[in-house]
Parts: structure tokens; sequence; C-alpha cells
């Protein structure tokens, strides 16, 4: 977890995506964040880069009720593109 930290601190992108909850949960718990993670845009940030969590690409998560409120996928993509 941490070289992943330290890359993205180095690298200092402007937005960093997670391809669901689970890998931002992780990240999250290490920089010391309790608050759950929902879909969208995050409160905490990974120094300078906000964070945003998609829903999970996986076929097996095809249940809308996992989409928190959007009709599907294809709406969180147009709201990270902001």
């Amino acid at each position: 977890m941490a070289g992943f930290v330290a890359k993205i601190e180095k690298f200092r992108p402007k937005w960093v995506a997670f391809n669901g909850k689970e890998a931002a949960k992780a990240v999250a718990r290490h920089l010391g964040h309790a608050d759950p993670i929902r879909l969208g845009v995050q409160a905490w940030k990974i120094r300078a880069s906000k964070v945003f969590v998609m829903p999970n690409s996986s076929g097996a998560n095809r249940d809308v009720n996992r989409l928190e409120g959007k009709g599907d996928r294809v709406e969180w993509w147009r709201e990270l593109k902001g």
C-alpha cells in the first residue's frame, strides 16, 4: 500500500479513480480515513490528488441497486469527466 501511495505522491495526478470500493477502502484505511466509501468523489485525497470511486466493472457486479442512484455505469463515467 505504501508503494502505491508513494507513486501517487510522486507523480501527482489530478485524479485517482478506483475500480470498485474495496481497493479504495484499503487505501483510505492506510491513510487513516474511517469514513464509509461511497461511489463518486471522496472527501479525502491522496496528497493533492482527488479520489473518485467507480462501480466495479466485474460482470458479477451487474445489480443496478449497487450503482447508488445512477441508472448505469456510464453515468458514473460522465460524473468523473465532469
